[in-house]
C-alpha cells in the first residue's frame, strides 16, 4: 500500500484554502456565477478572510490568479459590499485596484462612493499606491474625484513621502508630471512652505527653522503692503501685528525671502 505524502507547496495551498471562504474564492477567480450562488445561499458579502479581506478586496485586485474583475464587484457592491471596508492592514478595496491597475474597478468603487483619500495604518492613501505603481487613469480619476494630491505617508519605510516623491522614486515620470500640473509636491518642498493661523492680532507661522519670510497684509484682497520680514527661529513662530487694531478686518500672506 503507499501512502500519500503532500509537499509542503500542498500543504500551504491546503491551509489557505482551508482559511477561505467558499465566496472569497469565487471573487478572487472572478466566477461571478459562483459569487451569486453563494449570495443566494446566505454567505456574508463582507466576510472577512484570514487577513482581513471582504470579497470585494479579492475582485479589486492584488492576488496570484486575478487582476481585478468589475463584473464580480458590481455584483458584490449591488448586495451591500462596503466600498470603504478595511483589511487587516487597513487598505480598502479602491487602494488595491489603484495598486493593481484595474480602471474599471476603480471607477466603479468611486462612483460608488469609495472614500479616496482613505488611508491604511501607515497613512498611505490611493493616490500614493496608483502614484508608485504608474498608473496614470487611475491617478486621473482619483485628481477628478479630489484626492489630495499632498498627503504624506505616516509611517514605515515610506515615511514622510506624497505621491510625487513615490512616483519620482519608482520613475513614473508620466504620473509625475500629472501630479506636479495639478499641485502636487515633494515632502520636502511641502516643508517650506508656511502655514499661518490667526488670532487677536497674532500670526502663528509654521515653517522651517531659518527661513525668512515677508509678512503682508490687505484689507480688500487687492492691494498688498509689506508689513514686515521676519526669520523663522522656532516653529510654530508668533510674530504680533501692533497695526491691526486701524483696520476692521486684516488678510495675511507670507513670501518667502530668498
Amino acid at each position: 500500500m503507499k501512502l500519500f505524502l503532500p509537499s509542503v507547496s500542498s500543504l500551504i495551498l491546503l491551509a489557505t484554502s482551508a482559511l477561505a471562504s467558499p465566496i472569497h474564492d469565487a471573487a478572487e477567480g472572478g466566477d461571478a456565477g459562483a459569487v451569486g450562488t453563494w449570495l443566494k445561499t446566505g454567505a456574508d458579502v463582507n466576510a472577512k478572510d484570514e487577513t482581513g479581506r471582504t470579497p470585494l478586496h479579492l475582485a479589486a485586485g492584488g492576488c496570484w490568479r486575478c487582476w481585478g474583475h468589475k463584473e464580480v464587484a458590481e455584483l458584490l457592491i449591488a448586495k451591500g459590499a462596503k466600498v470603504n471596508a478595511k483589511d487587516d492592514t487597513g487598505r480598502t478595496p479602491l487602494q488595491v485596484a489603484s495598486l493593481w491597475g484595474d480602471r474599471e474597478v476603480a471607477e466603479l468603487l468611486i462612483a460608488n462612493g469609495a472614500d479616496v483619500n482613505a488611508t491604511n495604518d501607515q497613512g498611505e492613501a490611493s493616490m500614493h499606491y496608483a502614484a508608485r505603481s504608474g498608473h496614470i487613469k487611475i491617478a486621473e480619476r482619483l485628481i477628478a474625484s479630489f484626492a489630495n494630491v499632498n498627503a504624506k505617508v505616516l509611517a514605515g519605510s515610506y515615511k514622510g513621502m506624497t505621491p510625487l516623491d513615490l512616483a519620482n522614486r519608482y520613475d513614473q515620470a508620466e504620473v509625475a508630471g500629472l501630479i506636479d500640473k495639478h499641485g502636487g509636491k515633494t515632502g520636502t518642498e511641502l516643508a517650506l512652505i508656511p502655514r499661518l493661523a490667526y488670532s487677536r492680532n497674532q500670526l502663528a507661522i509654521v515653517a522651517k527653522v531659518g527661513l525668512k519670510f515677508s509678512v503682508l497684509f490687505s484689507s480688500d484682497l487687492k492691494r498688498w503692503q509689506v508689513l514686515d520680514t521676519v526669520t523663522i527661529d522656532e516653529s510654530p513662530h508668533v510674530y504680533v501685528d501692533e497695526t491691526a487694531v486701524k483696520e476692521p478686518a486684516r488678510f495675511y500672506l507670507l513670501q518667502l525671502v530668498e
